[in-house]
Formats: structure tokens, C-alpha cells, sequence
């Protein structure tokens, strides 16, 4: 858990993540890559350094829908 974002594993390779704002977005691991399905309100260069401690497969973005 970083002091700015708290994970939560939901089972093997699936993770919940969820900011200070209490935006939540999830890192879902595959066998070649890694999902993060939407990111909450968080800028990019926040988030993948925690995504990065729970995988280092090459990712693909899926956005669900948008944040004003």
C-alpha cells in the first residue's frame, strides 16, 4: 500500500486500486500482458509506478468511461 493509493488483491494477478479521492481503477494480469481497466482521476505518471509493483508484462489500457 503506498501512502497516496490502497491495493487490495482480489485474487491471483487481479488487483483493485484505489486513490486518496477514493477513485478506484484495477490491474488484471494476463499471461502475456496486464490490463488496467480504467484509472480513476489519476495522471498517468502517479499510478504506473504502483501498477509497476504488481507487474511488469506490457500493458493495455481499457477505459470503461469518462471523468469530468
Amino acid at each position: 500500500m503506498d501512502t497516496e493509493f490502497c491495493v487490495l488483491r482480489i485474487e491471483t494477478g487481479v488487483y483493485s486500486v484505489t486513490n486518496s479521492s477514493g477513485h478506484t481503477f484495477y490491474i488484471v494480469e494476463g499471461d502475456e500482458r496486464a490490463a488496467v481497466i480504467d484509472t480513476g482521476c489519476t495522471h498517468g505518471r502517479s499510478i504506473l509506478p504502483i501498477i509497476r509493483q504488481y507487474t511488469q508484462k506490457p500493458l493495455l489500457l481499457i477505459i470503461t468511461h469518462a471523468h469530468s
